[in-house]
Formats: C-alpha cells, structure tokens, sequence
C-alpha cells in the first residue's frame, strides 16, 4: 500500500538524490558531460586590517556562480566595496569560463545596485514574505550561440570562399569568423559547432 511519511532521513534523501541524477543525465547533455560535478563555494571578504567588514558569500554549481550573500558594514558603505566584491566574482566567472552570475535580491534591498553593476531580472516573486517583493537577477559572462552544421566535408563555405574547413556550417564558417578568433572560441561536438564569446 502507498503511502507518504514525514520526516528527516538522510540514507532516503541520498536515494532520491541518485535517482533524480541519473534521469537528469538522460536528458541533459551537460549533465551527461559533467557526470562528477558538484557544487563549489566560493566567496570573497574584505577586511579593515584584521577586521571583517563585508563579503560576497557564494557557490559555483552547473557552470553559473550563485551569489547566496552580499553585505557590507554599515559605516564602509558609499566607498565601492560592494562593486569591488561584485567585480571580483564577474572576475572570477569569467576566468573559470562560468555562463554567468545570478542572485536574488528583495524590493527593499539593493535591486537597483545589482542593475548598475551590469544585472537584469528575469523574474521575481511577490509576497515571499508576505507585503515584499523578491527580484531575481542575473549577468551574463560568457555567451553562447550555436549553428547548425549543414555538411561534414572538407571544401568549401557556402557563404565565402575560404577553403580550409573541415566542415561547414551555417551561417559562418571557421575562416569567416577568424578575423574575431582572439574573442571567441569555436568547438565543434557531435552535430554542431558552438561559437561562445570569452
């Protein structure tokens, strides 16, 4: 007979967890790709001499930098070092090749800071808690475009008439983007090419 308990049990918890993972990896290519990944803290802190006052608390999971907690003493405020924290994550993601930084961030906190410092919502939640607003923002780092390759064959692109290619695609081929080869960065894999900006 089927039925439901409450309750807190770790060894159940684990079997889920495995389950769900394994079905994710079926049908998510970058799952497939990543079978070890886990989540990676990481967070950055300021410090007056020895003493603390602020940090970016946050955790890199599924290739983006979730960016949990940002807070500064009161008296520090006004002198940048909430935008420095920022920069050093976007620093940060944009070293370890991270699609991007999102955050969430409440009405009566720092919509507007996040936005200066490059964020956009992409959606938010009324009355969590209830009579608030809370906004979630992110910033894209590293973009992504993929092209449909239209036929394996050395020859010719069909949009130019560069020769040395390997295969060809649509709409740019290999030597018609390399004029920006120091800004992006071309992989090909299974059935398609993936031109991504660094």
């Amino acid at each position: 007979m089927i039925h439901i308990s409450y309750g807190n049990d770790n060894s159940s918890e684990d079997v889920i967890h495995t389950r769900l993972h394994e079905e994710n990896e079926k049908r998510c290519e970058w799952i497939r790709e990543h079978p070890m990944h886990q989540v990676d803290c990481c967070s950055f802190y300021t410090f007056d001499d020895d003493s603390l006052i602020g940090g970016a608390v946050g955790s890199v999971a599924y290739n983006w930098y979730t960016l949990e907690l940002l807070h500064v003493q009161e008296k520090y405020r006004g002198m940048g070092i909430a935008s420095q924290l920022i920069e050093k994550i976007c620093s940060y993601a944009k070293e370890k090749r991270l699609t991007g930084v999102k955050t969430e961030t409440w009405n009566f906190q720092a919509r507007t800071f996040y936005e200066k410092m490059g964020f956009s919502v992409y959606s938010e939640l009324k009355d969590c808690p209830p009579g608030t607003e809370l906004y979630f923002l992110k910033k894209i780092i590293r973009q992504q475009f993929q092209f449909k390759i239209l036929k394996l064959q050395e020859g010719r692109c069909r949009r130019c008439t560069h020769k040395k290619l390997s295969f060809i695609m649509h709409p740019l081929c290999t030597l018609c983007v390399t004029f920006i080869m120091h800004t992006v960065h071309i992989v090909s894999k299974y059935n398609r090419v993936i031109v991504s900006i660094l």
